[in-house]
């Protein structure tokens, strides 16, 4: 992994790796992703309230900052 020219140190290597196996996560969480998946929505139990009701949260897009932040 570290030999690889892309990467100037593990450090780097890791984020990246790290950034793009939540990337994966968050986006199946929305709703994208393989057929064979399906849908996967999250629902707050106390309410009911659907993660997809609101169409301005989009996990995939927000994990971008949330990462860069740590």
């Amino acid at each position: 992994m570290c030999d690889n020219a892309e990467f100037n140190s593990k450090e780097e290597a890791l984020y990246s790796i790290t950034y793009d196996v939540i990337y994966r996560i968050m986006e199946l969480l929305d709703g994208y992703g393989d057929d064979k998946v399906g849908r996967i929505d999250i629902v707050k139990r106390s309410t009911g309230e659907s993660l997809k009701e609101n169409p301005n949260i989009e996990l995939h897009d927000r994990i971008v900052e949330y990462i860069k932040d740590l």
